[in-house]
């Protein structure tokens, strides 16, 4: 019975092959394709092999870039907070989780006055602003704008830069400066006073610093205040 059955296939497949309509020509192109196929395979196989390779040059030429040019900076923005006193200076450090290095070379940054609207047309972020009368719209590049405010008590000038995510900064003030965190609405703000003439107030919001400088005294629960008149 078995038998029977293997013949029985036997002869099944062997009249699909002899229905099978396909020449020289056929042939032919179906070799083409497979020799096609295996050159591809080929090259992926020597890029593998380089990529690596290539990827080393690369990072090392990106990393080595800020060393060779005098004309360059990065700009960064604030996670962890540590304050270390050490002769005579208190050092802000705040960092993020990771290293990612924004460049621009200093003469291509383009400085010009404009109005608000414009501004908004240019920068990709979201401006925040402040109720008082707005008496400067500066914009940097095309990522950072200074707002220069008139308030009742003196000027405010409110910095915002979009800096990417996750980079680190420190910034020294004297040993005699008052320095603290304080936190609305999940947000982490760091609160400087310097020798009770200039305060800033600095913060980060999904890869955009924002830097508040109050150039007349204020407590940081005015500070606080001043954060809650925000406009986003």
């Amino acid at each position: 019975m078995d038998n029977k059955i293997d013949d029985l296939i036997k002869k099944a497949i062997s009249q699909e092959i002899d229905n099978i309509d396909i020449d020289d020509k056929n042939i032919e192109e179906e070799w083409k394709k497979f020799k096609s196929i295996k050159k591809k395979r080929d090259r992926v196989k020597k890029l593998k092999r380089t990529l690596p390779i290539a990827i080393v040059i690369i990072l090392g030429t990106i990393i080595a870039m800020p060393f060779l040019t005098s004309e360059s900076y990065s700009w960064n923005i604030f996670k962890l907070f540590n304050i270390i006193n050490n002769d005579g200076k208190t050092s802000i450090q705040q960092k993020s989780s990771t290293n990612t290095l924004t460049e621009h070379s200093v003469n291509s940054i383009n400085e010009r006055i404009t109005t608000l609207d414009k501004a908004r047309d240019i920068i990709d972020f979201i401006i925040i602003t402040l109720p008082f009368d707005l008496i400067e719209t500066k914009l940097v590049g095309d990522r950072e704008i200074h707002l220069t405010y008139n308030s009742p008590d003196g000027e405010i000038l409110f910095i915002q830069k979009q800096i990417g995510l996750e980079n680190t900064q420190t910034i020294n003030v004297s040993q005699s400066s008052k320095v603290e965190k304080f936190n609305i609405d999940n947000t982490e703000y760091t609160y400087i006073n310097i020798k009770g003439k200039i305060i800033k107030v600095i913060w980060e919001i999904t890869g955009v610093k924002y830097e508040i400088n109050v150039k007349y005294p204020i407590s940081i629960n005015q500070a606080k205040n001043l954060i809650n008149k925000l406009d986003y």
